[in-house]
């Protein structure tokens, strides 16, 4: 076995890199094709807030969804947008996505106490969707006396195969559909999303 020992290695044509045993070395970085089980890692993550309250169920959350943009508040994104259309989610890219959903709730004129669930669903057909994962919160006050509120987070790592037929949606129910309202805020994180694209599927 010999040893080459030098200082530097230039390319010979300009713009096409150096290759080593296979390796394609190019503008100081590695192109992933050239490593086996190379990931790309975190490469997109995003907030989405609901803009507007409203009452009772919905299935999905239709309307009102708005990726967070507020620079005043130092709301951070990069990557690809993740897009939205009558409520189902379509993500730019495969990979494994680490979603979370963000629910705040309140019950009306005191009443002692109201649930409200909170779901992720899914679809791999881009047709029937299927639970992913729930939460559910309840607001309490014995008293009676005031509005009463809460939040739930549900979370899951959905692995999108495919990003015409793996999508995403947000449900809620709740336990009584005249006086439990979901919380929105355009420039706050009361009801909302985090999508973020954790490695390669």
């Amino acid at each position: 076995m010999s040893t080459v020992q030098v200082d530097t290695i230039n390319e010979s044509t300009t713009g096409s890199g150096v290759t080593v045993d296979g390796v394609l070395i190019k503008d100081s970085a590695i192109a992933s094709t050239s490593i086996s089980g190379l990931t790309q890692g975190i490469t997109n993550a995003e907030m989405w807030l609901l803009t507007s309250d409203f009452t009772g169920d919905a299935t999905p959350i239709a309307s009102n969804w708005s990726r967070h943009t507020n620079a005043t508040k130092g709301a951070g994104y990069f990557g690809s947008a993740i897009t939205e259309s009558s409520g189902i989610f379509t993500f730019p890219s495969t990979g494994y996505w680490y979603i979370i959903f963000n629910h705040f709730f309140r019950s009306e004129n005191g009443y002692d106490v109201d649930y409200s669930t909170a779901r992720i669903q899914i679809t791999l057909d881009n047709s029937s969707y299927t639970l992913a994962a729930e939460s559910i919160g309840h607001t309490n006050d014995t008293a009676q006396n005031s509005n009463n509120y809460s939040t739930t987070s549900t979370h899951y790592i959905f692995d999108v195969t495919d990003t015409s037929l793996c999508k995403v949606r947000f449900d809620v129910s709740t336990s009584n559909t005249s006086r439990n309202i979901t919380d929105g805020d355009v420039s706050r994180f009361f009801t909302g999303l985090v999508f973020q694209r954790i490695g390669d599927t």
